[in-house]
């Protein structure tokens, strides 16, 4: 009988990975940061610090440094991006409920109108 003694015999495995706690992900860099003045220059400011303050390494240590320098400011960037559009859009959708209250409240105001159409934009 062929393949009776090999070792390559099926070998089978369940796991159950729902008890594992997850993990942080994997990082992306949203690319249009790159256009933004604030995030380069915040870049350049943290590695350049980073150089200044690690001159004698090794440069393959200094590079992966530099990586990991750009993925925590790219966090912290986009985090506080974040933060700023929901304020912004919170804002704006808090000042388009009260022209909608107040434009029920007087329907035949033309100013209030406007008002809104411009808000929506």
């Amino acid at each position: 009988m062929p393949g009776y003694k090999s070792d390559h015999s099926l070998v089978k495995l369940k796991l159950d990975l729902s008890t594992l706690p997850r993990g942080p992900g994997s990082f992306k860099m949203n690319n249009s940061y790159i256009f933004e003045d604030d995030f380069k220059n915040n870049i350049n400011n943290s590695i350049q610090e980073l150089v200044r303050n690690n001159s004698d390494s090794n440069p393959n240590t200094l590079w992966e440094l530099i990586k990991g320098t750009i993925r925590n400011e790219s966090i912290k960037y986009a985090s506080r991006r974040k933060r700023e559009k929901e304020r912004e859009e919170n804002t704006l959708k808090s000042n388009i409920s009260k022209i909608e209250d107040d434009l029920n409240s007087n329907p035949n105001n033309e100013k209030l109108k406007h008002k809104l159409l411009n808000e929506n934009r």
